[in-house]
């Protein structure tokens, strides 16, 4: 099951009318009209669409909505209940969000909502001292506040549960590779300038044959491990980490984006991502030498010189020298 986060559009005006219209899900929502027509779903919608709040999806199919800006709040259709959807699209947004610099995210739930309570605790919310003021005294049905940071966020048992691996910086979003991102993958990996950067890629390499090598790095939840690096939507590079205990880094861009930061951007983030999922205290990384930026982008995220060493390129004749680093 793949969850990700859309635009709504005029396409989901009658997915939208069903589900605001679900009793199970409107007795928890505010702000919606009563009695409920279609040409108001047209009129919500619209408000929804100006980007403050986005279509959950199950595998490309419309699941539900959530609220991307403020107060996170969601809905989701009743065939998509009790699977770990509306989990798994907070997790995106509070991801996004602290990626963005929010040093503290605040939601909110009516006292009779156990379920979502349940889920803002697995996902490191806590209790505010004090009931929001738009509850009246002696109101036990009215909202509770809750208030989340990015330390709790990262030590909570829901993002260590998501399905799926995804990691967020200000530019970029890190996750699972696809099978549409070959194509891609494949023109930024036999770049005869990428390929001799790299251990296992040449410029003769096929579509098929770049989706045969990947093929055992896809799994999130296992090592060795390769992420897409999307900018915009965009596949325009791949981030991955070996196996073993001390297992190395690698990464690749396409050449349209380098220059620019993206490297310095992903590659802290990763290590910090993948030495907390998978519980290892020491990463490497291996620099050919005539590959001094790839090095400088190493030592900002932490990375310092052990030794150098002789590496080899299917992209090279011959093995060549390289610096072998070290974090932690």
């Amino acid at each position: 099951m793949r969850v990700g986060l859309r635009p709504l559009g005029e396409a989901d005006i009658a997915q939208v009318q069903r589900g605001i219209r679900d009793a199970e899900a409107e007795k928890w929502l505010s702000s919606v009209p009563w009695p409920y027509r279609l040409n108001d779903t047209a009129q919500v919608l619209l408000r929804l669409a100006r980007g403050c709040d986005q279509a959950i999806t199950v595998d490309g199919e419309f699941a539900g909505v959530i609220r991307c800006v403020g107060e996170p709040g969601y809905w989701v259709l009743p065939e998509f209940r009790r699977q770990g959807v509306a989990t798994q699209a907070m997790v995106i947004v509070l991801q996004d969000r602290f990626a963005e610099g929010a040093q503290s995210i605040e939601a909110a739930h009516h006292a009779g909502n156990t379920a979502s309570r349940r889920m803002l605790l697995r996902l490191g919310f806590v209790d505010c001292d004090q009931d929001r003021p738009d509850s009246a005294p002696g109101d036990d049905a009215g909202p509770r506040s809750m208030v989340l940071t990015p330390e709790a966020f990262a030590e909570s048992e829901g993002l260590r549960h998501a399905a799926g691996f995804r990691i967020a910086t200000l530019r970029t979003v890190m996750d699972q590779l696809a099978p549409e991102d070959m194509p891609a993958l494949h023109a930024i990996l036999t770049d005869p300038d990428n390929a001799r950067m790299l251990m296992r890629f040449h410029p003769g390499q096929s579509v098929g044959d770049i989706a045969e090598l990947l093929a055992g790095d896809i799994d999130t939840a296992s090592r060795p491990l390769r992420l897409a690096v999307r900018v915009a939507g965009r596949c325009v590079g791949t981030i991955g980490v070996g196996d073993g205990d001390e297992p190395a880094i690698f990464y690749s861009l396409a050449r349209d984006v380098t220059g620019r930061g993206i490297a310095s951007e992903i590659v802290p983030a990763f290590c910090a991502a993948v030495r907390h999922r998978f519980g290892l205290e020491v990463l490497r990384a291996e620099v050919f030498r005539d590959n001094p930026a790839s090095r400088r982008v190493l030592e900002k995220a932490g990375f310092r010189e052990i030794r150098l060493g002789m590496l080899t390129s299917v992209a090279r004749d011959l093995p060549e020298v390289g610096w072998v680093m070290q974090l932690g």
